[in-house]
């Protein structure tokens, strides 16, 4: 079956184009649902930019988060209920604004429906970022990591989250010194979350037992 041109993507309903990127990891389809709602990612953020740049965060760094918003978002949409893809995406860009103010540290990612719902209610108590200020758990975190059978996961958490210069890399960045593409970056770095999850969780529980 010939691959479809770029005009075909853009006559594609949005629950076509995200079951494309859900059921293919059809990267056309990606790069069409990030042209038609990646300014509303950047005006939802523009909205934060005193308050990011009060809180000593560079507007850039969360500019930067595009590619992964839009792609978490992708994959957590629901076409059956009433919220639009766009308004969904909105909605994640101002969560991630809103809890970068408060979470400057070692950070993963743990977007829940739980979350979405207090998004959903004006509520930003709710952290989208775990944040692991103790010095052991960043440890046991690199530990699990680093013991992975794929290394290309421990690769891509070096250079998201302990890059030389303290400088995180962007998906794009990471995907082209990998040789793989951003979707498939950023499908590695979020195996390598539930890893990491799944060891923790699987730890407390033993704990109690």
């Amino acid at each position: 079956m010939p691959k479809n041109s770029l005009s075909t993507y853009k006559d594609k309903s949005d629950r076509q184009l995200v079951s494309l990127v859900r059921n293919h990891e059809d990267g056309e389809a990606f790069i069409e649902i990030c042209r038609r709602y990646e300014n509303i990612f950047y005006k939802v953020c523009q909205k934060y930019v005193i308050a990011l740049s009060a809180a000593g965060i560079h507007v850039q760094d969360i500019f930067d988060e595009k590619n992964f918003i839009i792609f978490h978002c992708i994959k957590t949409y629901n076409g059956n209920k009433k919220t639009k893809l766009s308004t969904w995406i909105g909605n994640y860009a101002r969560y991630l604004c809103l809890n970068s103010i408060n979470a400057r540290k070692f950070i993963m990612p743990t977007v829940d429906d739980e979350a979405m719902q207090r998004l959903e209610e004006n509520q930003s108590t709710y952290n989208y970022f775990n944040v692991s200020p103790n010095p052991e758990d960043y440890n046991y975190v690199v530990n699990i990591i680093s013991q992975l059978k794929d290394k290309r996961i421990s690769e891509i958490f070096k250079y998201r989250y302990f890059p030389e210069k303290n400088k995180k890399m962007i998906w794009s960045k990471i995907a082209k010194k990998m040789n793989i593409s951003t979707q498939t970056a950023i499908n590695l770095h979020n195996k390598g979350i539930s890893i990491v999850r799944k060891k923790i969780k699987s730890e407390n529980i033993s704990d109690v037992v």
